[in-house]
């Protein structure tokens, strides 16, 4: 099958570019796959798919942009049998051009970009027109399928859950791990309000006076100055010192290194306003190399993390109840064990080859194969 695959990176660093360039890699297998991304690409190929860089900033496109970019896009698609959008901004775009070209379209819905662009006005109007055409709308979670719902009534939705490369994390296991006097906690995620690191390190902080031989290790980049102030504060506030360490940025070897090297990971979302966790592809990643994970119920991080299974959901906001969570799993060496080991075979069961199975079900479904 000749797919056109529109994405804005390719990238492992951002969430766009983690999910769809993995998704893409196992399409590309067993299919022919173009691959349209933005300008600010450098990448020519990948996977053996050549990469066309012509789209434009996914959350600044103009009108020029977009009378321009159509006519590029249009004639990329109509050498394909079926386009596929994974980058929500894209939709109007894929949806025109794939009209003018008579090849029919499926879009990805991912999180907060997924029902924040179809509320009123005259852009949600361009937006609710090309989820409405679609053949059909692929929605990562439950959740994020229910707040498309919300906004506009349509029957061309599916649920069709992110995977994991398990055996990427097998074959990048260390060899060898820094032993450590203390349990360590780790988070991996963006320092931005949505990630709820106020909730995680104030539940921290509870659990330390159970626990003395605690750290909590937090690699990822800051995107709000003033939100990684308000964290410093916390720490400062409860006397946790170098407890509490932030990395920044770390390379996908060292991400590897820092899951096995943890006893338990923990991300608390939490939904502000429209925005809100999708799905969660860090607690299968955390599974995958066999920890078990701690998460708040918020947005479809139910449907990433099974409760009392592969980790603990906690209530959204709550710092007792998470507290109480990081004591229950540091404190009990079977527990930790046992959801860890059920933590990997959900990381198995949950892969980007079973994903991209149930993809290319949709595929022939749109196009009546």
């Amino acid at each position: 099958m000749k797919i056109c695959a529109i994405t804005a990176s390719l990238s492992r660093e951002n969430g766009w570019g983690r999910y769809s360039s993995e998704i893409i890699g196992e399409l590309a297998k067993y299919n022919d796959v173009k691959i349209i991304t933005s300008r600010s690409s450098d990448i020519t190929e990948y996977k053996g798919c050549e990469v066309i860089s012509i789209l434009p900033d996914p959350l600044s496109i103009r009108l020029s942009d977009y009378i321009s970019t159509i006519s590029k896009l249009k004639h990329e698609i109509a050498g394909c049998e079926i386009a596929h959008c994974f980058t929500e901004p894209y939709s109007p775009l894929t949806a025109i051009s794939s009209i003018l070209s008579g090849r029919p379209y499926v879009l990805h819905a991912v999180g907060t970009y997924a029902a924040k662009f179809i509320k009123s006005g005259v852009y949600g109007k361009i937006f609710r027109y090309a989820y409405a055409k679609a053949g059909k709308i692929i929605c990562i979670s439950n959740f994020t399928c229910q707040s498309v719902l919300k906004e506009m009534r349509l029957e061309n939705t599916i649920v069709i859950p992110l995977g994991v490369d398990y055996r990427h994390f097998e074959r990048c296991r260390p060899e060898r791990m820094p032993e450590s006097d203390s349990k360590i906690l780790l988070s991996v995620g963006a320092i931005k309000p949505r990630k709820g690191y106020d909730v995680s390190i104030q539940a921290f902080a509870m659990a330390k006076k159970e626990i003395d031989n605690m750290k909590y290790i937090i690699a990822g980049d800051v995107h709000d100055d003033k939100y990684f102030t308000l964290l410093k504060r916390i720490i400062s506030e409860n006397k946790l010192g170098t407890s509490v360490e932030f990395l920044g940025k770390v390379s996908e070897s060292k991400l590897i290194e820092l899951f096995y090297g943890c006893d338990a990971f923990i991300l608390t979302p939490v939904q502000i306003g429209d925005s809100f966790e999708g799905f969660g592809l860090v607690y299968l990643e955390a599974n995958a190399c066999g920890k078990p994970v701690i998460a708040s119920a918020s947005g479809g991080v139910p449907d990433a993390v099974i409760h009392n299974q592969t980790g603990i959901l906690v209530p959204e906001r709550d710092v007792q109840a998470t507290a109480n969570a990081i004591i229950e799993l540091m404190s009990d060496e079977k527990l930790l064990k046992r959801l860890g080991d059920k933590g990997k075979e959900w990381a198995k069961k949950m892969s980007w080859e079973n994903t991209a199975r149930k993809i290319m079900g949709v595929y022939e479904e749109v196009l009546g194969k």
